[in-house]
């Protein structure tokens, strides 16, 4: 990379640093301008891109999409400023406040409900008026620079097509026969840090038979761990099942053995795609925000969800349940609102089990159903991988995981497609085993269910 190229590519992080500032919080203009990234952009206003700068450069297009998406904004903020030029002298008239420009905006911005309890009534709708605009070019900024970013990601994925034929697969598919647990990072972890509970675990499976398994994903948690501890935790992680795990292959989602460094150079070759796949989790809920209509789907409604989804959607009121039919089929989804009330969602192979569980995971992010805070970027990430996870569990007998917010959505997308799959927190089946564990030596049997 160039000298230059490197310059535009630091301007135009410091771009994107401002417009997800405007974006989250543009009250606080005024005082963004006292963050470091600002002195990037002093110092780099006056630059020009050259003419023989690569068209393949990172740093020419970032900077490009970041700055055309920043003018924008700002021109069309003084712009809507002009247009209510009376209700914003009116309201510096009245605090005493000097106008300057766009920052003396935003801080009419931030302080609305408090100049709306201040105005004259006869001010009140230019000035609801004027807020509207500003929300309205908001809105516009968030939906094009997220858009920008999400394009980004999928570009990087569309580039990785042809990996699937660079994979090495020592995969070796096998029958299901006995009871199968599915477990993901947390309970791997648990039992890697416990003796005494890794050792009831080992018991239970002597006297049981029963097996445990995993997917990749799984491996790409351990991967994003503390580095420290990956050795263990992959150590750990073949130990306690036996290398067996659940694999997506050519339309079908089979179970089998593979050793754990094949699995892991996979995850690694995959890695810039799922790295992509997660950043798009981060910049989808942005999206979702200038789609979703706030007054039907209000902050009470969103509460109702989450206290009961099932109750929710059995006592959903005709205006609601039309919107957000009319968003499934906006989405192309090939379920219906009613098939997620009724729980009829069909499935006629493991693609469309793959496939609905992915969708209706997104349209619960929608409705915003256990989801975690748009600031909360790495729950954000770690959401797409749970719902690989769901991809992967649905054939096991149980799901062993202490993410709560996994086993609500969960245990409502497997019922809506018929999905018998139980989970269990860790602490509730460490109770199972001990149970199961005792009553084996009292009766002195044996078996291959846990209940």
């Amino acid at each position: 990379m160039s000298e230059i190229c490197g310059y535009l590519l630091a301007r135009a992080y410091a771009n994107e640093a401002w417009i997800e500032d405007l974006i989250s919080d543009f009250g606080n203009f005024s005082s963004s301008h006292e963050e470091k990234y600002f002195d990037v952009i002093r110092e780099s206003r006056n630059l020009n891109v050259p003419e023989d700068c690569s068209s393949e450069c990172d740093g020419k297009y970032d900077f490009i999409s970041s700055e055309r998406a920043l003018n924008s904004f700002l021109t069309e903020i003084v712009n809507i400023n002009h247009k209510h030029t009376e209700i914003i002298n009116h309201i510096c008239n009245k605090f005493s406040v000097v106008n300057k420009k766009i920052e003396v905006e935003s801080d009419i911005f931030s302080a609305k409900k408090y100049i709306e309890q201040k105005l004259d009534s006869s001010f009140l709708t230019k000035f609801i008026n004027y807020i509207n605009d500003i929300e309205l070019c908001i809105k516009r900024l968030s939906l094009e620079y997220y858009s920008w970013r999400i394009e980004k990601c999928n570009d990087i994925i569309i580039s990785h097509a042809g990996l699937s034929n660079k994979q090495n697969f020592s995969f070796k598919k096998s029958k299901f026969e006995k009871t199968i647990f599915y477990v993901d990072q947390n309970f791997i972890s648990k039992l890697s840090s416990s003796p005494k509970y890794l050792s009831r675990f080992r018991k239970y499976i002597d006297i049981s038979g029963s097996v445990f398994a995993y997917s990749s994903y799984a491996t790409e948690d351990g991967i994003k761990m503390n580095k420290l501890y990956l050795k263990e935790y992959f150590k750990s992680l073949s130990d306690i099942c036996n290398n067996n795990i659940f694999i997506k292959c050519e339309g079908e989602l089979s179970f089998g053995s593979e050793e754990i460094e094949n699995t892991v150079d996979r995850v690694l070759l995959w890695y810039p795609v799922t790295e992509a796949a997660e950043n798009i989790k981060i910049f989808q809920p942005h999206i979702d925000d200038c789609m979703r209509d706030e007054k039907k789907i209000s902050i009470d409604v969103v509460s109702e969800i989450n206290d009961d989804i099932n109750k929710f959607l059995q006592n959903i009121d005709d205006n609601l349940y039309e919107y957000l039919s009319g968003y499934i089929l906006f989405k192309a989804y090939s379920f219906s609102l009613k098939d997620l009330i009724n729980k009829s969602t069909k499935c006629d192979s493991d693609t469309d089990f793959i496939d609905n569980v992915k969708n209706i995971w997104d349209f619960l992010d929608f409705i915003k159903y256990k989801v975690p805070k748009k600031s909360d970027k790495r729950k954000l990430k770690s959401s797409y991988r749970d719902s690989e996870h769901l991809m992967h569990a649905w054939k096991a007998d149980f799901f062993i995981t202490d993410d709560e917010n996994l086993k609500y959505r969960g245990n409502f997308i497997y019922s809506v497609i018929n999905i018998n799959t139980e989970f269990f927190g860790i602490r509730e089946f460490d109770q199972k085993i001990t149970d199961y564990i005792r009553k084996h030596h009292e009766n002195d049997l044996g078996g291959s269910k846990i209940l």
